[in-house]
């Protein structure tokens, strides 16, 4: 006996080729071809199907952790202002490094320490480094977006005292 072969052409898969004896069809090897091609679609879609739904998980992921990381933000932005009362005291300058970069923070250190050392009092700041203002009795603040980039983040905030507002980049 001598073996029939069908050979059928296919987009995806390239050139498949099915052996059948004698007594078998050629429409028999096409119906398989048909099967295996479906079974390979099938395959596909399900793979697809379970990239795609990796990919949102991952997403809904990385969504969760910006929103973390967001919500830290507001809390230590909310945490800078709380002292922002009639009673209240504002920000403790003599501290630099809780608020402000390191290099920002070494130099309203250094010229505490400068100023200290002379008897005199630093220039560097003529009123409050957050709202720029003196007295607060009527403050209020409203953070209005939050930027995260990498192990940074910025805030866009609004501030109000005495009825004026200004927002200013945190």
């Amino acid at each position: 006996m001598k073996p029939i072969y069908a050979m059928t052409l296919v987009a995806s898969l390239g050139i498949a080729v099915a052996a059948c004896d004698e007594t078998a069809e050629v429409g028999e090897v096409e119906g398989r071809l048909s099967t295996e091609r479906a079974e390979d679609a099938n395959t596909q879609t399900a793979e697809k199907a379970k990239n795609a739904e990796a990919e949102a998980s991952d997403k809904a992921s990385k969504d969760d952790a910006a929103a973390s990381e967001k919500a830290k933000v507001s809390a230590f932005i909310d945490s800078i202002f709380a002292g922002y009362t009639p009673e209240g005291y504002g920000v403790d300058i003599n501290s630099p490094a809780e608020y402000f970069d390191p290099e920002l923070a070494a130099a309203i250190k250094a010229e505490q320490v400068s100023a200290e050392a002379a008897g005199d009092v630093p220039m560097g700041l003529d009123a409050d480094p957050f709202c720029n203002w003196l007295d607060w009795e009527e403050f209020s603040h409203t953070i209005d977006a939050i930027t995260l980039d990498g192990d940074k983040a910025s805030a866009k905030v609004t501030i109000n005292n005495f009825g004026a507002k200004e927002t200013r980049a945190i």
